[in-house]
């Protein structure tokens, strides 16, 4: 088979809403949950804080359409980045100097005029304020300018919530703008603490079990995930519980609901499986997890309750897709396919290869039911790195360059085995003569002395990106991937290419 390359790319997805499988039948749980806006809380207005990854990190991330050598296929998934180390903010007085903000634009000085025709007639609290500095915070971030977005925006939720009260549906809208540009600045407290707030709002205006909190159990509980992906606050096994605890509250909504296709209670087991599998993966920050697939990957060194509950509650998520789909006459092979696939990628992340490789033979049968071999390649055309975020599950982990910052690639190539397993890892970019440190070999006294000669030539930017490619060589060897297969049967790649980016 020809070479296989994956590019990577960084981006800090804002929306994280649960993408549906298109074409799906809606089900009376989504229509009604549709009704329900989403909403956040509103902090006071950021410092523009830039997001730095330590060593650690590394978001390694193939796009929707990876290229290959001759024969390949286009893959649609995404594997999940990797566990950041932190996300913190640079100190104040290590910012350069403040530019002064460019003039208004004509529309922003429009809203800018009503604002200030307002507040002489009506006052600093006048309930029309809201709508024109909603407008103003929009024109701002259609600008890119996003620490004044941020201003006007927690100035509009605060007038809606002194004329309305704290838990007003009218303040949703705002805090859906106070998400993005929070996001946008890297103010993941504000981030946080506005999907809180929006929570909150549904809450109080639908009751705990009404299908239209749907939509802010499953945004605060993705932000939870996205946030022990990133890294973000002291501990970070707290937002992994959170999201739980929330996972379980909409699938208590969702098997309320009436029976027959249901969609959303797959894609809500699916997630839920995901935020299982770092319960049962979870090392604690000194406990030296190497996941290259975003997040710690020692099992044996979590604790006994985690591991137990997270391997066995995954399972059953997965399984419980599996017949729900097999049960819907309506279900293409693809889909029956990637259920069993992924079901087969839990028993390989937890090493469980055999079993592993047994489900996956039975997932290419179901796959193969399409005569046009396109379920087949999208599922099995290319070795998938585990575990493989359900769409629409954004993660934070991407925010390794702030905005402006400086950017590094490196690019690795190795192999995966038919037991998918990576093997025979070598540095494509930046090149040796870059002073990076080679594939590791046999070592002798005289490669140990050349090493530390190169070691001692190195400039700051080529020590940091040597630091970066033995922790990322570190990360593939941990890695499980799902094996290409070939008429059934699992196949060795050759030459699988991911580019890295970090920020030095």
């Amino acid at each position: 088979m020809g070479s296989l390359t994956v590019l990577t790319t960084v981006a800090l997805s804002l929306c994280l809403t649960a993408a549906r499988e298109a074409g799906a039948e809606e089900t009376a749980v989504d229509a009604a949950a549709k009704t329900a806006p989403a909403a956040v809380s509103t902090p006071a207005t950021p410092a523009v804080s830039e997001p730095i990854v330590s060593g650690a990190a590394a978001a390694v991330q193939p796009p929707t359409t990876p290229t290959a050598g001759a024969g390949a296929t286009t893959a649609s998934n995404q594997p999940p980045t990797t566990q950041t180390a932190g996300i913190s903010a640079t100190p104040a007085g290590s910012q350069p100097p403040a530019e002064d903000p460019p003039p208004p634009t004509p529309g922003q000085q429009r809203f800018l005029d009503a604002v200030q025709s307002l507040e002489a007639e009506g006052g600093a609290y006048d309930a029309g304020l809201a709508e024109q500095l909603l407008g103003l915070g929009a024109s701002y971030q259609a600008a890119g300018r996003h620490t004044e977005a941020a201003g006007a925006l927690s100035r509009a939720a605060h007038i809606v919530r002194v004329n309305e009260g704290l838990y007003s549906i009218s303040d949703l809208p705002i805090l859906e703008r106070l998400i993005e540009s929070y996001s946008a600045l890297g103010e993941w407290d504000g981030v946080g603490s506005s999907y809180q707030q929006m929570f909150q709002i549904h809450r109080r205006n639908y009751g705990d079990n009404d299908v239209r909190m749907l939509p802010a159990l499953q945004r605060l509980s993705a932000w939870h995930l996205s946030a022990y992906l990133a890294d973000v606050g002291e501990n970070p096994i707290n937002h992994l519980e959170a999201a739980r605890n929330l996972y379980e509250s909409s699938l208590g909504i969702l098997r309320g609901a009436p029976a027959g296709p249901n969609r959303r209670l797959e894609e809500t087991l699916r997630e839920s499986a995901i935020v299982d599998y770092y319960l049962a993966s979870y090392v604690p920050a000194d406990g030296g997890g190497t996941s290259f697939s975003a997040g710690p990957s020692s099992r044996e060194q979590a604790g006994p309750a985690y591991a137990l509950m997270g391997f066995t509650s995954g399972r059953d998520a997965l399984a419980r897709v599996v017949e729900l789909r097999k049960q819907d006459p309506s279900t293409s092979p693809l889909m029956r396919g990637q259920a069993v696939a992924e079901l087969g990628d839990w028993h390989q992340l937890f090493n469980r290869r055999q079993t592993a490789i047994d489900i996956y033979k039975e997932a290419w049968t179901q796959a193969a039911a399409d005569s046009s071999n396109a379920a087949v390649n999208q599922i099995f055309g290319q070795p998938i790195a585990l575990p493989v975020l359900p769409d629409g599950l954004a993660t934070l982990a991407d925010a390794g360059v702030a905005p402006g910052g400086k950017e590094t690639l490196i690019t690795v190539a190795f192999a995966v085995s038919e037991r998918g397993l990576v093997e025979d890892i070598r540095i494509v970019e930046p090149q040796p003569s870059a002073n990076i440190t080679p594939p590791e070999k046999t070592e002798t006294a005289d490669t140990k002395a050349a090493a530390q000669v190169d070691a001692d030539t190195q400039t700051p930017e080529q020590k940091a990106a040597t630091l970066q490619v033995e922790k990322l060589r570190k990360r593939l060897r941990a890695t499980r991937f799902r094996p290409r297969f070939e008429a059934g049967l699992p196949m060795p790649t050759p030459d699988v290419t991911y580019s890295y980016r970090y920020s030095p």
